[in-house]
């Protein structure tokens, strides 16, 4: 039963990676903004004048997918040593992923702002950014297999109680 769980939680989580922002490219006050989703941009409110190029947000979510399905499949491996270091691989391999997603997404604001300032613009046109739900499901996901991993060897459920 426990191995039906880690697979519905890795459902759990690509519904959230889906149905969730994954960054606020401009933020303004009374809930007015620019998300960076990934199906695409919304900007209700038209205030996005130069947004941060995010084509490659993509690749990642395939990554993502990519992840949860070979943590569910590992699951259902037999030894339990295995399972354990397939979970510390997936984990680790996922938290190196979520800080190249995150230097990328920074990067590319970086690069509008400065592009912006290099034209004689008199302030940034990104000032209030920030990574959002999607990039930080995808991190608490990573650590959550690193968990998983634990767990799997004996003694695993000691690190609960300590």
């Amino acid at each position: 039963m426990n191995r039906v769980w880690l697979a519905l939680t890795s459902a759990v989580f690509l519904l959230l990676l889906a149905a969730s922002p994954w960054a606020i490219a401009l933020r303004a006050f009374g809930g007015k903004g620019v998300l960076i989703t990934l199906w695409g941009t919304v900007d209700l409110y038209g205030r996005a004048k130069a947004l941060p190029d995010v084509s490659w947000l993509g690749y990642f979510t395939v990554f993502w997918v990519a992840l949860a399905l070979v943590a569910a499949v590992a699951a259902f491996l037999p030894q339990a040593r295995t399972r354990a270091r397939v979970f510390y691989v997936l984990g680790l391999v996922g938290v190196a992923v979520f800080a190249l997603e995150a230097y990328l997404f920074y990067h590319a604001v970086w690069a509008v702002n400065d592009a912006a300032l290099a034209e004689g613009a008199r302030r940034p046109p990104l000032k209030r950014y920030s990574l959002s739900l999607g990039a930080y499901a995808s991190f608490l996901y990573s650590l959550f297999l690193l968990a998983v991993g634990r767990l799997q060897l004996p003694g695993g459920r000691a690190l609960l109680v300590r």
